[in-house]
C-alpha cells in the first residue's frame, strides 16, 4: 500500500526538486555570510528593475550579511548557556573520563548549537559522525541537507532513510559516498547514484574502501536526523521567506544608497560650473583640503543657485520600511526586532514576565525536540569511537545514565521581585533555598547546593558579626537546616 506521504513526495520530486536544491544552497550562502554569492543574487535581483546592465555594474552593492544569522540567533536560545552533560549514579570513573574527553574532542557544545541553527533554517539536516584516520580525530559534519545529500526513504516510514549518499571532490573530480542502511553496505561511486525500483538497490559501479574491496559497512550507522517539523516528505521546507526578505532589503539599501550618493554629487557639482584646485590631468580635486566653489551661473535654468542645493531623498522612509519588514518577521516568531534595537525602561515584573514568556515557551519546545537527537548523537560518537579505537573502548551502558541539562537562557528579569516571591514560597513550605540554588545552577548536586548556602551564610556572619543573631522565621538558616 502506498501512503499519502509517499504520493506527496513523488509529486514534489516530479515537479520541482531541482528548485528545492537551489533554495537550500541559497540558505547556506546567506547563513554563512558568503558575500560573493550574496552579491551575485543581488545583481540578479537588480536586473528586474534596471533595463541597462551597465547601470548595475556602476553601483556599490550593499548586502546585509548579518541579517539571517542575527535572526537565527534570536530564535535559537537553547544553547546560549552551555548544556550540562552528566552521568547519574555511580559509574566507572575511566568511562566517565574517556567520555568527557571524547565530547571535548568534537567540541560538543558548538556542534549542538550549529545543529540547532541549521535545523531551524533548513527544517531537516543530517549530522554525520566521522573518523579521520591520519589525524586520529573524531568529528561531526552537519552540513547535509536537501541541497547537499541524496536520501532514499524507508518504504514503510518516510521520515527515516534507507540510503544516504553525498558528493565529495577528490583530485578535482566528483565522487559519491554511499551508506546503505538495509544491506549494511558502504562504498563510493564515480557517478551519481541511481535507485532501481525493481531490484531495490542503488545501481552503478561500486568501490569499497577496504583493501579487500569489501563493500561491508562499519558496525555502526553514523547518521543522526535533526528535524524541526514533520512535513509531507523527508526534508520538509526551510525558511526561504527569511532569505527572500534579506534579498529585498539588499535591493532597497543598494538602490537608495546609490541614488543618494548620485543625487548629492549631481547637486553639488553638476548643477553649476565649479571652480577648484586642478590636478595634473586638468580635473578638479575633491576633499576637505580642496573645496569646490560655484564659479558661474546654474547651467540648467535661471533660478538662483541656492535653490539647487535642496533635494527630496527617501533614506528615512527606506530605513523605516526595512525596520518594519524585519519587525514583521520577528513578531511572527515572538522575538524583538533584530534590526532595530528598542530599549524599554521601567517595566514592571509582570510586564517583563509577559515579554519573556514567548521566549521561554520556545526554549522549552526546542528542548523537547533536541533532547532525543542530542542523546542519539552522543551515542553515535561513542560507537564510532569504539569501532575505530578498540583499545580505548567506552562501555556503552554508561550512556543509559547520561543526562543533558539545558540551562535557561539569560533574560532580563526583576530579580528583587522574583527573590521576594521565592522567600514567600519558603515560608509556605512549597519551596526551599536548596531548590532555588539548584534551579540557578543545574550543574550542582543537592549536597553542593547545601554547602554553597552554608558557606555564604558563614562568610556573611563572619564579615558583619551576626553569628549570635537568632534566625528569623522563614529565613535561609531555618530552611537550610530543615
Amino acid at each position: 500500500m502506498i501512503s499519502i506521504h509517499q504520493l506527496n513526495y513523488a509529486k514534489i520530486q516530479q515537479e520541482d526538486f531541482e528548485k528545492r536544491i537551489e533554495r537550500a544552497a541559497m540558505r547556506d550562502f546567506f547563513l554563512e555570510r558568503d558575500n560573493t554569492q550574496m552579491e551575485n543574487y543581488l545583481r540578479q535581483d537588480l536586473k528586474k528593475y534596471y533595463s541597462d546592465e551597465s547601470d548595475i555594474q556602476k553601483k556599490l552593492l550593499i548586502t546585509l550579511d548579518e541579517f539571517v544569522p542575527a535572526f537565527l540567533d534570536k530564535i535559537c536560545v537553547v544553547y546560549d548557556q552551555p548544556p550540562i552533560i552528566d552521568i547519574e549514579g555511580d559509574g566507572n570513573d575511566k568511562d566517565r573520563k574517556d567520555l568527557k574527553a571524547l565530547l571535548e574532542e568534537v567540541g560538543i557544545s558548538q556542534v549542538f548549537s550549529d545543529n540547532l541553527v541549521k535545523m531551524k533554517l533548513h527544517n531537516t539536516i543530517l549530522a554525520h559522525v566521522k573518523y579521520n584516520e591520519p589525524l586520529d580525530r573524531i568529528y561531526v559534519e552537519n552540513g547535509y541537507n536537501v541541497g547537499t545529500a541524496k536520501v532514499w526513504e524507508l518504504p514503510t516510514f518516510h521520515l527515516e532513510p534507507k540510503v544516504v549518499a553525498y558528493p565529495v571532490i577528490l583530485n578535482n573530480q566528483t565522487r559519491w559516498i554511499v551508506w546503505d542502511r538495509l544491506t549494511e553496505a558502504h562504498y563510493w561511486m564515480t557517478t551519481e547514484p541511481k535507485w532501481d525500483e525493481e531490484s531495490g538497490l542503488v545501481i552503478g559501479d561500486k568501490y569499497g574502501f577496504n583493501t579487500d574491496s569489501s563493500l561491508d559497512a562499519p558496525d555502526y550507522w553514523p547518521w543522526v536526523i535533526y528535524r524541526y517539523r514533520r512535513h509531507n516528505d523527508f526534508w520538509g521546507n526551510g525558511m526561504d521567506s527569511l532569505v527572500a526578505l534579506n534579498r529585498v532589503i539588499n535591493v532597497l539599501l543598494t538602490v537608495v544608497s546609490d541614488d543618494s550618493v548620485r543625487q548629492t554629487i549631481r547637486i553639488l557639482i553638476l548643477g553649476f560650473n565649479p571652480n577648484g584646485t586642478p590636478d595634473t590631468k586638468g580635473s578638479i580635486k575633491t576633499g576637505m583640503e580642496h573645496p569646490i566653489y560655484p564659479g558661474g551661473n546654474y547651467s540648467g535654468a535661471n533660478e538662483h543657485p541656492s535653490e539647487i542645493l535642496q533635494a527630496t531623498l527617501f533614506n528615512e522612509e527606506i530605513v523605516q520600511l526595512v525596520e518594519g519588514l524585519s519587525g514583521l518577521v520577528a513578531s511572527l516568531h515572538n522575538v524583538d526586532n533584530f534590526v532595530k534595537r528598542q530599549l524599554k525602561q521601567d517595566l514592571s515584573g509582570i510586564a517583563i514576565r509577559l515579554k519573556n514568556e514567548p521566549l521561554m515557551r520556545s526554549w522549552a519546545n526546542d528542548i523537547m525536540i533536541l533532547r532525543k537527537y542530542d542523546l542519539e548523537l552522543v551515542r553515535n560518537l561513542v560507537q564510532v569511537h569504539n569501532y575505530h579505537r578498540p583499545e580505548k573502548t567506552i562501555n556503552e551502558s554508561i550512556l543509559d545514565a547520561l543526562t543533558i541539562d539545558y540551562q535557561q537562557p539569560q533574560v532580563i528579569t526583576d530579580e528583587k521581585a522574583e527573590f521576594e516571591l521565592e522567600v514567600e514560597k519558603w515560608r509556605n513550605g512549597v519551596s526551599n533555598p536548596v531548590d532555588y540554588i539548584l534551579n540557578q545552577n543545574p550543574e550542582m548536586s543537592e549536597k553542593q547546593a547545601r554547602e554553597y548556602i552554608r558557606n555564604n551564610l558563614k562568610e556573611f556572619n563572619d564579615l558583619f558579626g551576626l553569628s549570635g543573631v537568632e534566625s528569623k522565621p522563614g529565613s535561609v538558616e531555618e530552611n537550610i537546616n530543615q
